[in-house]
């Protein structure tokens, strides 16, 4: 699946709001609203996820060493 694809696939509306004189507002209705692409952004694992990680292994490889 193409990046493309997924940012049209999480389009979503957002009111266009046009200043027609200074202090008054023009709104639109909900048929003309411009449509926002969302960027799908992948989440970086938390750093305590991370340490989590480097204990379990440390564990890991002492109780292997230990067994020998």
């Amino acid at each position: 699946m193409g990046r493309m694809s997924q940012i049209l696939r999480t389009e979503q509306t957002a009111p266009i709001k046009i200043w027609a004189q200074k202090g008054k507002k023009n709104e639109e209705p909900k048929e003309n609203r411009a449509p926002i692409a969302k960027q799908v952004m992948k989440k970086s694992p938390e750093l305590n996820s991370k340490i989590r990680q480097l204990k379990m292994m440390i564990a890991q490889k002492i109780h292997k060493l230990l067994t020998i």
